[in-house]
């Protein structure tokens, strides 16, 4: 074997290796295609997992309340819902908790109007903590709404009210971060608002929120006082949710959602709140369900295919390699019997 052969050989051997690795990546990297369909799944439910922080919203003041177009309403949801404090640095304070139930019991009566029967302290306390709030909920495939806001939540009639004194709102900075939130089980992909981060900067202590609250309900107060209106607010998040079917290569079909989102920010002002024009200072999730779903499924070579196509690589590598081999062999050849026949031609008789 020549020093052409070897060298043959060599591209040849790594040439089969470098295409072989090729197509096992391909092979092993799961690929997917989507399509699009009408939605005709039969389920009922449909499950909403979230992770949020709140820097500045002590963990008792936390409530979520959740709804939708039937009519349900979910308040205070403590059973699904896990807390966990974090101090003025956002480190941890103690362990997650498992949320309670609201000690205070309100009642609407005709005539009055809204009654707590068991009376306490629920303005804000003014302690510099924050809270870690993750959980999930299960509600019925329809739109809806679930939020995180000031006050209770409370059902009256077919509407949902929040109970809060309007001096509440100078303390309630819904500040926050959003982790994660997804509906469904993970297909991965994540969500569009995922890392979502807004902080709304205050400037005010809490001797001076004090002292302007007691200026605001003074009506002799002078009109220039510092607005309120940038430490306070309501975030609204829009979200489209678009079913998902997803089948695995292993043949299990996942069913989940995916979803955009837009969102907004809405100034609450207290002064207006006392006049009657009441934003409800939180974070605010509105959803709505498409009535299509993607299906996405594998778009893979079966094992069969696989192996037929390394066959073929290594065949086809080998066979170029042989005709390569044998051009260079007979050109050579020729080149030698030309010198060859060059040199008798030349001898003297």
């Amino acid at each position: 074997m020549n020093s052409t052969d070897v060298l043959v050989s060599i591209v040849s051997v790594s040439a089969v290796l470098f295409l072989v690795v090729s197509e096992t990546r391909q092979f092993l990297v799961p690929s997917y295609r989507e399509h699009m369909m009408v939605d005709t799944s039969t389920s009922n439910e449909m499950e909403i997992s979230f992770g949020l922080t709140f820097p500045n919203i002590p963990c008792p003041e936390l409530k979520v309340d959740a709804m939708d177009i039937t009519g349900t309403q979910r308040l205070s949801v403590f059973r699904e819902v896990y807390k966990r404090r974090l101090d003025s640095e956002g480190n941890w304070i103690g362990s997650a908790y498992l949320d309670k139930p609201d000690i205070d019991d309100y009642r609407i009566i005709p005539g009055i109007g809204l009654l707590k029967l068991k009376h306490g302290d629920t303005a804000p306390k003014l302690i510099n903590e924050g809270c870690m709030l993750s959980g999930h909920l299960k509600v019925p495939k329809v739109a809806g709404n679930f939020h995180i806001a000031l006050g209770k939540g409370l059902e009256l009639g077919s509407g949902h009210v929040h109970a809060f004194n309007t001096s509440d709102m100078y303390f309630f900075n819904c500040s926050h971060t959003i982790h994660y939130l997804s509906f469904g089980p993970d297909i991965g992909k994540s969500g569009s608002l995922d890392g979502t981060t807004h902080i709304l900067e205050t400037k005010l202590d809490s001797l001076e929120k004090k002292n302007l609250i007691q200026r605001r309900r003074n009506p002799m107060a002078a009109k220039s006082d510092r607005s309120f209106s940038d430490l306070t607010g309501r975030f609204e998040y829009f979200v489209d949710i678009v079913p998902t079917s997803l089948l695995s290569r292993f043949g299990w079909d996942i069913h989940s959602h995916q979803y955009s989102a837009t969102q907004r920010f809405v100034v609450a002002d207290p002064e207006k709140a006392e006049q009657g024009h009441v934003i409800i200072p939180g974070v605010f999730f509105m959803y709505k369900i498409e009535p299509f779903m993607v299906h996405i499924v594998p778009a893979q070579d079966s094992l069969l295919r696989f192996l037929t196509s390394i066959c073929a690589i290594t065949g086809g590598v080998i066979t170029v390699a042989g005709i390569i081999d044998s051009l260079i062999f007979y050109c050579s050849r020729f080149k030698f019997e030309a010198l060859t026949s060059t040199s008798n031609r030349t001898i003297p008789s």
